[in-house]
């Protein structure tokens, strides 16, 4: 003859209850007046999972790992001990399909976990190398620009020193001048020939002052060329942007331009321009605005005017 009760408890996981003072948990409960929604506040259990564990509906559980701890903090907070409904539970696991039983995962073998390290720390090693050479390519970019600008400023102190040097130097007496000096007399049958009175200035001061023409010639060119020039480009930073501008060919011109500061410059058939940070710059060639060039940090190379 079949067990019809053994079958019944296969199926919906349901065994009879316990006397209460083993487990019942449920008469036990409500022996000390607690219902469902107070030993959840107590307990953070939701109510359908304690309500399974009391009715031994242990196929509405969750897995054995937690369902194990259900049970624990549940007995343990009526007071009372764990050990029968544990072993409830357990005969309920040994009736499951063995199929459906917790599945051991396999351990990754040594030699995998210590490969995986080593490419973990390759990369991380990687990873560094790339950011300790960008920054080292960025410092050197930044100390090249402050240098330029320094060299920039030390040619305009070079400049006004040169220009009072030449401001002080006296002039030269005319001929006239040398023989009123001497005393020589109109009417006097031979006349001294006059020594050219002119001030002879050292070849080194020569060519300081070949330096300040040129260093002034450049500022007037900068400031009046563009009436003989055809395009005009301004560069506006709206972020902190670094900038390579060559116009007609000529050696290019670095800046690392601050917010808010904004540049320039003329040229009459070509303008190449190098953006660090295409989306920190506005730029307008011809009183049009070039729009967005790209995003932050970009690396955008630009050629004016466009084929």
């Amino acid at each position: 003859m079949v067990d019809t009760t053994k079958a019944t408890q296969h199926s919906t996981g349901l065994y009879e209850s316990p006397s209460p003072t083993e487990s019942d948990l449920k008469s036990i409960r409500e022996s000390k007046g607690l219902t469902l929604k107070d030993i959840f506040e107590c307990t953070r259990i939701s109510v359908a999972n304690l309500a399974a564990i009391e009715m031994g509906h242990f196929h509405l559980l969750p897995s054995p790992v937690f369902t194990k701890s259900f049970i624990k903090t549940y007995a343990k907070t009526l007071g009372i001990e764990s050990d029968v409904i544990l072993a409830r539970y357990a005969q309920y696991l040994e009736t499951l399909n063995p199929a459906s039983r917790d599945v051991k995962i396999k351990e990754t073998p040594k030699y995998m976990r210590s490969f995986y390290k080593f490419s973990l720390w390759g990369l991380l090693a990687i990873i560094t190398i790339g950011l300790v050479t960008f920054s080292l390519s960025t410092y050197e970019t930044l100390i090249g620009v402050v240098n330029d600008r320094t060299s920039e400023q030390e040619n305009k102190a070079f400049s006004l020193k040169t220009n009072d040097a030449i401001e002080k130097i006296p002039k030269s007496e005319t001929p006239d001048q040398a023989n009123v000096a001497t005393g020589n007399k109109a009417g006097d049958a031979q006349s001294i020939p006059v020594a050219q009175t002119q001030l002879a200035v050292p070849e080194e001061q020569e060519k300081q002052n070949a330096k300040q023409e040129d260093t002034v010639s450049a500022v007037i060119d900068r400031k009046q060329g563009h009436t003989a020039e055809t395009y005009q480009i301004i560069m506006a930073a709206r972020e902190l942007t670094w900038l390579r501008v060559n116009t007609d060919n000529k050696p290019p011109y670095e800046v690392l331009l601050q917010p808010g500061e904004k540049i320039e410059r003329y040229a009459s058939h070509l303008v190449v321009i190098d953006i660090g940070n295409a989306g920190g710059i506005d730029i307008t060639f011809q009183g049009k605005s070039l729009g967005n060039l790209g995003e932050r940090g970009q690396v955008v190379h630009l050629k004016l005017p466009q084929d």
